[in-house]
């Protein structure tokens, strides 16, 4: 979601947030945003797991991460 105020002319692109989450969905997201991502001067990527199931997130998001990385 990009969200901008009314009347702006452009959006700035200090700042991103990538939610994750390991789906077919998430991935396409992040392959369409590509172009906005790389103008930004800094990406979060964060994903919400439970306590139990967090090794697995970590890895993943690492992973996301430096895709994003060598995508810049």
């Amino acid at each position: 979601m990009l969200i901008v105020p009314t009347g702006a002319q452009s959006a700035p692109a200090a700042a991103g947030a990538r939610g994750w989450k390991d789906t077919r969905e998430s991935r396409r997201a992040v392959v369409d945003a590509l172009p906005l991502l790389k103008r930004a001067a800094h990406v979060v990527v964060a994903e919400i797991a439970a306590g139990d199931a967090l090794p697995k997130p970590r890895r993943v998001s690492r992973d996301v991460a430096a895709w994003l990385a060598r995508m810049a």
